[in-house]
């Protein structure tokens, strides 16, 4: 069966603009297996004051407790933006099978960005691909989002 991958990068990219639209990093997940989508999530740091409350760590939680497991064999894990270490490990221990992002995170990113791994490879068996479809929505995204971030910090008197 063909899967679309652009379909459900749609689906967390849909998930981001909520994040951002309740004043979070952009930053929107899925957990997809046999086709079927069985978690979602989007970040939530700054509104519950927590930070493991991360998009993909979200989306993970709610598949385990829709599989009743914490492994997630054959899952894979579709995300706005590449995973942080934190959220790298959380889908390591939940043997994800694939983790496809749109785009490459400098500051943060485990997959490209830290572990200097190409657009596409695999770290401990698990696999991994960069999809540039949406790549210039998701930019623009962030982009707004961090901009108005700015601006606020600005207002407020922080340096920025």
């Amino acid at each position: 069966m063909q899967i679309d991958h652009s379909y459900f990068l749609q689906i967390a990219l849909n998930l981001a603009q909520r994040a951002a639209s309740r004043g979070e990093v952009p930053v929107g997940a899925v957990v997809v297996l046999d086709n079927q989508i069985i978690g979602r999530g989007y970040n939530q740091t700054r509104q519950s004051k927590n930070v493991f409350s991360h998009a993909e760590i979200l989306a993970l939680k709610q598949a385990q407790r829709q599989q009743k497991d914490f492994r997630l064999e054959g899952a894979k894990l579709y995300v706005v933006l590449e995973p942080c270490l934190m959220c790298l490990g959380a889908a390591l221990l939940s043997q994800i099978k694939e983790i496809h992002y749109v785009l490459p995170d400098p500051t943060f990113g485990s997959l490209k960005s830290l572990l200097g791994k190409k657009d596409k490879g695999s770290y401990q068996g698990m696999k991994f691909f960069r999809h540039k479809v949406l790549e210039a929505e998701v930019q623009a995204l962030l982009r707004s989002f961090f901009t108005q971030l700015r601006k606020k910090d600005r207002r407020r008197g922080r340096v920025v």
